[in-house]
């Protein structure tokens, strides 16, 4: 039990938060690892056995982002009522809105991915 009587579409929305801002965090932490010609996958492993493991970075073969933008237009309606500003909160609304599962196939097991339109392959010597 959370709390009264709607705390629990509380508790789960500030899970979903959580989660959203996992996938953020863990995207870019790959894609400097790829930038700097490690593989994003084996990075992701190395990470598994990290302290900054979490749950979603073991389970984003399966995440869709299928949801993102209800669950962050949630929180973000629940801040403003709040009057609560959650600036951190507010640029995982924008940038969880542009991945997609392919995006995060890509970061993890294809040659290059994109992230903000720049290209995620590895540098060459002469970038």
């Amino acid at each position: 039990r959370v709390g009264d009587v709607g705390a629990g579409q509380l508790g789960k929305t500030c899970n979903n938060m959580m989660h959203w801002a996992a996938c953020c965090a863990n995207f870019e932490v790959l894609a400097l690892a790829k930038r700097h010609g490690v593989n994003a996958q084996h990075m992701r492993e190395i990470l598994l056995e990290c302290p900054a493991r979490n749950t979603t970075l073991d389970r984003w073969d399966n995440t869709r982002f299928t949801w993102q933008e209800k669950d962050m237009d949630v929180a973000m309606e629940l801040a403003q009522t709040a009057k609560l500003p959650l600036p951190l909160f507010g640029t995982i609304d924008q940038l969880v809105k542009m991945f997609s599962a392919d995006d995060v196939s890509a970061l993890l097991y294809g040659e290059k991915a994109e992230y903000l339109g720049v290209d995620i392959s590895a540098m060459k010597a002469h970038d």
